[in-house]
């Protein structure tokens, strides 16, 4: 099967090139043709396997946060825009039939494995891996775009707390997003608190603002 020189590249590093990693990579190559440039995009990843290493060698460095909830779900954010672009594996694109399930628990399990069912297994891997990085978007992935901006941006609001429009939670304000014109709190919004630096900064200024005195 043939690959880009890109993730030949970062298969090579890592020693595997496997369905998880090809999947990460064409989420990322997705938000790529999204936002043309991957200078600003930081982006969030629900799960710890391969796929992460595609998004770790493709992105700047630190611009990848791991929550590992075993999904395979990837929200990017164009930091300077605010444009939200999130990916969400459909059920069948990672899904072995039934069969090769078994076969492949025989393997974790360490069982003995004929060479012939191991050789099948292995070609029935490579098809998934090529049809992860041939098949169209839409038959891979859910895809939702939003706009998020924080909503505080100075240290008067950190002592101001405000329910989050989702799950109702009480949240400090500069730790509110606003999302297509609700407040929601980080986990609502899909995002990462340090994807947005200017309050980042704000925030590591303000105990040496606090200790001056008044």
């Amino acid at each position: 099967m043939l690959v880009s020189l890109e993730l030949k590249a970062i298969a090579d590093k890592y020693g595997v090139l496997s369905p998880e990693m090809a999947l990460g990579y064409r989420a990322v190559k997705l938000a790529q043709r999204e936002y043309e440039s991957l200078d600003d995009v930081r982006a969030t990843i629900l799960n710890a396997t391969a796929a992460k290493l595609a998004l770790e060698a493709m992105l700047r460095p630190n611009a990848v946060s791991v929550r590992d909830c075993g999904r395979h779900a990837y929200t990017f954010c164009h930091t300077s825009t605010g444009s939200v672009l999130r990916l969400e594996a459909l059920p069948d694109a990672l899904s072995l039939p039934a069969r090769w399930r078994v076969v492949e628990d025989r393997l974790l399990r360490g069982q003995p494995i004929a060479e012939a069912e191991i050789a099948a297994y292995s070609g029935i891997v490579s098809e998934m891996v090529c049809m992860l990085l041939l098949d169209p978007p839409e038959c891979l992935f859910s895809v939702k775009r939003y706009r998020c901006r924080p909503i505080g941006r100075y240290p008067d609001v950190l002592c101001r707390f405000q329910r989050c429009d989702r799950c109702g939670a009480w949240v400090r304000l500069n730790r509110l997003y606003d999302v297509e014109g609700f407040r929601l709190c980080a986990p609502c919004a899909d995002v990462e608190p340090f994807w947005f630096a200017s309050t980042s900064a704000i925030e590591s200024a303000l105990p040496e603002q606090l200790s001056q005195p008044r």
